[in-house]
């Protein structure tokens, strides 16, 4: 019986097994992507003098993560994560340079644009190539679904604590000078994901012969997935854009740091918490449970009369998000052959990543139109999209090629 018990893994020892190098370095290396978004429509907001072309050019950064991340994947597969996660460690910093400088009244608005769709297509992608480094690690272990779950819930609750954490580092350093948070995500940009890219566990290039593989990733099934990944990134980026707008516009920016964090306390809570369910409720089974959460808390962010209610309009949609982006990595875990993991998860990031800009971009628009209220009735609408993906995501994994879904 204690043999079993020690087989049986545990968050604790989960991330033992990965090692705590590769744990922090993961964790604060995907932190600069987690600032951009919201660093690059404040900057652009003073410097053009609004919130709409600020959300054109951020919506040229998400038309680059579109572009730039399933390609930079691919290429960790076939090359290795360590010359790709260099390399574009680099490029994104001369990017996100290039960004600062461009972003300019007396430029054409198609300059900043080309420079931002830079900066989205050089994204270094390390939440992506982590989560591969984990699924190679879970295909050694005696129980892999268990160690699966567990890993992924890590990831899940890292990952949404730095989409929280990002912003609100942002919005504080904004109060500095408007350049200090996204200089610090250029320093952090770079330093982080090259050191990331050296741990001895970032994996190399697949064989040849693994490469076939590739042929039978099963596209159709994982659309659901990345439907699910996109509508979650434009709660993150419509909440975080309409927050700091909100309290900006009531004389109370310093409170927008805190109030958006309750997201990030909900879903580092509701992540630990998923650890904890039992086995027999399958991941997507617990994605559509928590979609339902997350429907119905949305909406709150909308109506709030107040900061402090805001803010638990946040948590409560954080307590929902956890949970459903854990079980939407997993399954794509479970659906993908190794020698093409890099390429799945980069997908599914980049849908994430890519709904965080679209979400901030057409934030700003309605802010500068309506004011910023209406862009916290973005998550609603993205709330009943992430309910629908589940539940379509039910349908097409009805008959389960592996036994972690």
């Amino acid at each position: 019986m204690s043999e079993v018990a020690e087989q049986t893994p545990t968050l604790y020892s989960t991330l033992r097994t990965g090692g705590w190098t590769f744990v922090v370095l993961g964790f604060f290396a995907r932190m600069p992507p987690a600032m951009l978004t919201l660093g690059v429509t404040l900057y652009a907001a003073q410097r053009l003098g609004g919130f709409a072309p600020a959300g054109t050019v951020v919506a040229a950064m998400a038309v680059g993560l579109g572009v730039g991340g399933p390609v930079i994947g691919a290429l960790a597969d076939r090359l290795g994560q360590r010359p790709v996660g260099i390399a574009s460690a680099i490029f994104v910093t001369l990017a996100l340079t290039l960004t600062t400088i461009t972003t300019s009244p007396d430029l054409p608005l198609a300059i900043p644009m080309a420079s931002a769709f830079l900066l989205g297509a050089t994204n270094p992608q390390v939440t992506a190539m982590a989560r591969g480094r984990w699924s190679a690690m879970a295909r050694l272990q005696p129980d892999r679904a268990r160690f699966t779950s567990l890993a992924m819930s890590y990831e899940g609750a890292a990952e949404e604590t730095t989409f929280v954490l990002g912003p609100v580092t942002v919005g504080l350093l904004q109060l500095v000078h408007p350049l200090a948070g996204l200089v610090l995500a250029g320093i952090l940009g770079l330093v982080l994901p090259v050191a990331f890219a050296l741990l001895p566990n970032a994996l190399g290039p697949a064989a040849k012969s693994e490469r076939h593989e590739a042929v039978r990733v099963p596209w159709l099934r994982l659309t659901p997935l990345g439907i699910i990944g996109f509508a979650i990134g434009v709660v993150f980026g419509a909440s975080s854009t309409g927050v700091t707008a909100s309290l900006s516009s009531l004389g109370r920016p310093e409170l927008a740091g805190i109030v958006y964090g309750g997201m990030g306390v909900g879903s580092a809570i509701s992540a630990l918490a998923a650890t904890r369910l039992p086995h027999t409720l399958s991941q997507r089974h617990r994605v559509v449970a928590f979609s339902v959460v997350l429907a119905l808390a949305a909406p709150l962010l909308a109506i709030a009369p107040a900061p402090w209610l805001l803010m638990g309009a946040c948590f409560l949609c954080g307590c929902g998000l956890a949970p459903v982006l854990i079980g939407a990595f997993a399954i794509a875990e479970s659906e993908s052959p190794l020698a093409r993991i890099a390429t799945v998860m980069t997908a599914l990031g980049t849908f994430l990543v890519a709904g965080v800009a679209t979400a901030s971009s057409i934030a700003g628009h309605l802010i500068d139109t309506y004011g910023p209220s209406a862009s916290l009735a973005i998550p609603a609408a993205a709330g009943l999209l992430v309910l629908a993906a589940a539940v379509g995501n039910l349908v097409v994994t009805r008959r389960p090629t592996r036994s972690l879904i």
